[in-house]
C-alpha cells in the first residue's frame, strides 16, 4: 500500500489557517459542508492527509447520490412552484399549473444542479482512494475573521484536534 498526500499544508498555507483533525472521510465532508454552509470559500477550505494511491477508480458513488438527491428535491420544489404560480396566474387556461409546474421543474433541477458545482474541490476529494488514517480539513485565508469563522464552525463539528496559526 503506497499511501501520497492528499494536499501539502505548503501549497495552501495563507496568514491565517485553521486546521482540524478528524477521524474519517465521512466527518471531513461534514465539515467541508458546514463551513460552506456558514459562508466559507470553498477554495480556501483543503483536505490535508494522504490516501491510498493503489486505490485506483475514485470512490464517486456518495457524490454522485448526494447530486442526485439534490436534483430531484429542486425538480420537485421547482415543479409545485411553479404549478402553484401557473394556478393563482390562470395564464394559459386550465394547461397553466401543468405548463408552469414544468417549467418550474426545469428551472428547479437546473438551479439545484448548478450550485451543486460549487462544492469545494477539498469535498470532492474525500471520495478519492481509501483514507490512509487520519484526514484533516484546513482553512487558509488571508482574512482573520473568516478564519475565526472557519475556527467556530470546525469545533462545532466535534473534530479529533484543531489548530489556528
Amino acid at each position: 500500500m503506497s499511501s501520497k498526500p492528499i494536499t501539502k499544508l505548503e501549497e495552501v498555507r495563507n496568514s491565517h489557517n485553521v486546521v482540524a483533525a478528524v477521524r474519517d472521510a465521512e466527518a471531513a465532508r461534514d465539515a467541508i459542508e458546514s463551513l460552506e454552509r456558514n459562508g466559507v470559500d470553498g477554495s480556501r477550505i483543503a483536505l490535508l492527509g494522504s490516501i491510498d494511491s493503489s486505490a485506483g477508480t475514485p470512490r464517486l458513488r456518495g457524490a454522485i447520490g448526494r447530486v442526485g438527491r439534490l436534483f430531484l428535491a429542486g425538480f420537485v420544489l421547482g415543479a409545485i412552484v411553479g404549478a402553484t404560480a401557473g394556478w393563482l396566474s390562470g395564464i394559459g387556461g386550465s394547461a397553466a399549473p401543468l405548463l408552469w409546474g414544468l417549467f418550474g421543474a426545469l428551472g428547479g433541477a437546473f438551479v439545484v444542479a448548478v450550485s451543486s458545482f460549487g462544492v469545494s474541490r477539498a469535498w470532492w476529494r474525500t471520495f478519492e482512494g481509501e483514507n490512509a488514517g487520519t484526514l484533516a480539513v484546513g482553512v487558509h485565508t488571508d482574512d482573520p475573521d473568516e478564519a475565526d469563522v472557519a475556527a467556530r464552525v470546525l469545533e462545532a463539528t466535534s473534530p479529533l484536534s484543531i489548530n489556528q496559526f
